[in-house]
């Protein structure tokens, strides 16, 4: 259930992060405010679901796998924060793919796995499965993605620059991720609360779709133009 929104969101991201990358990595600038847009755009459509899943994972689980499976919503609850963090994390790595830096990305990568197995063995012997989720959950947002965000600044993108493009989606994803889970505490039938749930993050996501259709229509320009230069 965590990979649903990392699949729909990631794959068409990665389809398009780096041909887009590629079109303006000779202008710095405009790579930069690229890079921000896409954070933009990513951040609109990603933090909504994400802490709307989140919310929603007892009634999900529940009316998926049943009562005997309730449990597992915790674990589901971590789980989804921390592909949320791996969606930003793959985003830069597009980024650094394309500018030159795989000898970073490597490096982030045994980083991260180095201190993902002993944050493993913690977590399950703190909290079990629970703890295990956590894990992820923690090294994900807390050392991988901090570290991600880091080397972004030796190409002159710094944190404030992007922060900017996260506070309306944060506040959009507190909302749905709130409004999901007291749906879920409501004494109706599971579906009625994912349905409630629902709607109010489709609406949270044409709202904040429809402040970046300017960043939209930005990235499909740039997109458009790379395949003109490339069939020309």
């Amino acid at each position: 259930l965590s990979s649903w929104p990392l699949n729909i969101v990631s794959q068409p991201l990665r389809r398009v992060a780096p041909a887009v990358f590629a079109a303006v990595q000779h202008d710095p600038q405009r790579s930069q405010n690229t890079l921000r847009g896409l954070f933009a755009l990513v951040a609109s459509v990603s933090i909504p679901v994400f802490t709307a899943l989140a919310g929603a994972a007892e009634p999900l689980v529940q009316l998926i796998y049943g009562e005997v499976w309730m449990p597992a919503a915790a674990v589901l609850m971590w789980l989804v924060i921390a592909a949320l963090a791996r969606v930003f994390c793959e985003l830069v790595y597009d980024y650094l793919v394309v500018a030159g830096r795989t000898s970073v990305v490597f490096t982030v990568q045994f980083i991260g796995l180095v201190l993902l197995v002993p944050a493993l063995w913690i977590g399950a012997e703190l909290g079990g499965i629970v703890g295990l989720a956590a894990a992820q959950t923690l090294v994900w947002f807390a050392i991988i993605l901090p570290i991600y965000l880091g080397q972004l600044r030796n190409l002159g993108v710094h944190f404030l620059f992007l922060l900017k493009a996260f506070w309306r989606p944060a506040l959009g994803g507190l909302a749905t991720g709130l409004v999901c889970y007291f749906a879920g505490e409501l004494d109706i039938h599971p579906l009625a609360a994912l349905a409630l749930g629902g709607l109010f993050t489709l609406l949270i996501l044409g709202l904040l779709l429809w402040q970046q259709r300017g960043e939209i229509a930005t990235i499909r320009n740039i997109s458009r133009n790379d395949e003109t230069t490339v069939t020309a």
